[in-house]
């Protein structure tokens, strides 16, 4: 289960909130929602936030949530270093240099079981060394950052973003075949499904 977030007049940043059997967790805390700190009381305490890659729109409110939240753990993919650069995070771009150093823990690629939601941790290279998506397969929910989004990909020429390893990432995701149901939900824009993607994203043909 999911709710999608968007704000519009900041950097127009998707968050999500997922269910778990023990509380919620939060996927790129760009700014504070009230709607969603008000469906926390009802689904229950965020007690982790997942960056899918280090660029500032996608954690700006993170020491926001944790002074709410205090007990969330914080996760990274472990080649996302520029999460730490206020010159490589894009920070500095807005005139807010910002960097987060409180603790951080580290994925791999692999299976995880995180606020008791089982979760498959994907690295896809390419618009950051260390972008990653997160597949709830029980709900066929892929969150894919900026990797890619409903008719484009995310931009490469960023700090540590890479033209040949998107290419590379965009081969990997074609051959993964995922439910062709699989919902696909970007760090921008709308929602769509792995089959849309498959038929009318023009960087997988």
């Amino acid at each position: 289960m999911y709710r999608l977030f968007e704000k519009n007049d900041d950097f127009a940043s998707n968050m999500y909130l997922v269910k778990g059997s023990e509380g919620t967790i939060l996927i790129d805390p760009s700014f504070i929602s009230q709607h969603l700190l008000e469906l926390c009381k009802s689904w229950g305490s965020i007690k982790a936030i997942i960056i899918t890659h280090g660029h500032y729109d996608h954690f700006k409110a993170l020491e926001a949530y944790l002074k709410i939240f205090p007990e969330a753990i914080v996760y990274l993919f472990k080649q996302e270093r520029i999460f730490f650069n206020p010159h490589q995070n894009c920070s500095c771009l807005f005139n807010e240099p910002h960097f987060y150093d409180g603790d951080v823990t580290f994925l791999d690629e692999g299976t995880i079981t995180i606020a008791g939601l089982k979760l498959e941790i994907i690295a896809f290279s390419g618009h950051s060394e260390g972008s990653m998506a997160i597949f709830n397969k029980e709900e066929h929910e892929l969150f894919v950052g900026d990797f890619i989004f409903k008719d484009s990909v995310g931009r490469c020429d960023l700090k540590s973003g890479s033209w040949p390893k998107m290419q590379e990432s965009l081969k990997r995701f074609k051959m993964m075949n995922f439910d062709p149901q699989t919902l696909i939900l970007s760090g921008h824009g709308p929602t769509t499904t792995y089959d849309y993607l498959m038929k009318n994203n023009p960087f997988l043909r």
